[in-house]
């Protein structure tokens, strides 16, 4: 990635007054920054197509025999807008909650661009008549509750299954919430083809924890395996997500391992017609940025601490200088030249102090970046919401970008 979008990576003051070339990337996204701040103000989510088009341009081209479908995790940035563009590129959006569905049911998406995934839709998803749509079964119960409902609508349909690599990102002794055991796959699979559903794909997602080497190759040597012990010839291979970001000094061996394992499959599952991909932080994150302003500065031995008027939490995400790399969809940004309207009169004089902050710095030092209330453990965000803002969206409240 590009050079860190933070005031620590600019000259230092002996060096104001100089101009500084920023490379491309940094320019494109100052303008994108400057354009949506003054449309919308902050805080504002930036989403802009171009960097998450040249992600899935690299997912597309992995060596494979067999064509590769991203699907859009919503979950991960959900932007209407971005499902939009998404649904408009030819491929499809994945949901796991009913809000989502509905969201992107507004859309008018056709069927063949919708998948269903998340635990326990069977508290859900008898409420939508939706024929012939994707879903992947997570549980016993939810099979036992939604076969009706599968047959009736003929639905495509499949399940997770739990492979031995995937771990709680933040409890790795445990193996999570997800996806069916071997025995309950194979008791399900053979539950579904009696039954008479329509059986066309088997899904499983590595997790969130650290990506260890291989983990690819092993988890299709296991649903491989599943399949062979239920006699089930799947149409599709639902990979999952988990790809670390393109910046991630492990994303390069996890690309590699992606494609043997997209090998492997075609070779173990001959059947195979596609390999499906939902990779939201690898794909999301070079195309997205929550744009924040710094309402009030404090000077600490540990740390300077930004207060900022929107964020995840307080305090709770550390960053060298206010933000990471070039953005994406944990960074924040601190909207330039926007402090000085956010304060009274009474405090311009420490309004051109932190204005000064978003363009020149000291040597390096740690900051970090807190909304205006709420503790670590508090609530997903505090401040206003961030209102979203796309290129090419004209809907109100959003702003090109």
């Amino acid at each position: 990635m590009e050079q860190d979008l933070c005031p620590n990576t600019l000259p230092s003051r002996a060096a104001r007054g100089k101009r500084f070339a920023f490379p491309a990337a940094v320019t494109e996204w100052m303008v994108r920054v400057r354009r949506a701040v003054e449309r919308v103000g902050t805080p504002c989510y930036v989403t802009a197509w171009a960097p998450m088009a040249a992600a899935l341009a690299r997912l597309d081209t992995l060596p494979s025999p067999l064509p590769i479908r991203s699907w859009f995790s919503f979950k991960t940035h959900p932007l209407l807008a971005l499902a939009r563009q998404w649904l408009a590129s030819g491929r499809g959006v994945e949901v796991v909650s009913e809000r989502e569905l509905l969201a992107v049911l507004a859309l008018n998406p056709p069927v063949d661009q919708l998948l269903v995934n998340g635990v326990a839709k069977h508290s859900w998803l008898q409420r939508h008549r939706l024929p012939r749509l994707r879903v992947h079964f997570d549980s016993v119960n939810e099979i036992d509750a939604l076969l009706p409902n599968a047959l009736e609508e003929r639905w495509r349909v499949g399940v997770r299954v739990q492979v031995p690599d995937e771990k709680d990102a933040r409890e790795p002794a445990f193996r999570g919430q997800f996806g069916l055991s071997r025995r309950e796959a194979v008791a399900a699979l053979f539950e579904l083809a009696d039954a008479g559903a329509d059986v066309q794909s088997l899904h499983f997602h590595l997790g969130q924890h650290q990506y260890q080497t291989g983990a690819y190759e092993r988890a299709v040597d296991y649903v491989a395996s599943v399949c062979a012990d239920a006699g089930v010839v799947p149409l599709y291979l639902d990979c999952g997500g988990a790809l670390p970001s393109a910046h991630d000094a492990r994303n390069g061996a996890a690309m590699d391992d992606l494609s043997r394992a997209i090998a492997r499959a075609a070779e173990r599952l001959p059947g195979l017609r596609e390999i499906w991909l939902e990779n939201g932080r690898f794909v999301c994150e070079p195309g997205t940025a929550l744009v924040v302003t710094v309402l009030d500065l404090k000077e600490r031995p540990d740390s300077r601490y930004l207060i900022c008027d929107g964020g995840r939490t307080n305090q709770a995400l550390a960053s060298r200088a206010t933000s990471s790399r070039v953005p994406g969809s944990s960074n924040r940004w601190v909207a330039p030249g926007t402090i000085r309207s956010w304060f009274s009169h009474r405090s311009s004089d420490c309004a051109a102090r932190l204005s000064s902050i978003t363009v020149w710095s000291r040597p390096p030092t740690m900051s970090r970046v807190g909304a205006r209330t709420c503790a670590s453990l508090g609530p997903a965000r505090s401040g206003r919401p961030p209102r979203e803002t796309m290129a090419a969206t004209g809907a109100a409240g959003s702003a090109a970008a």
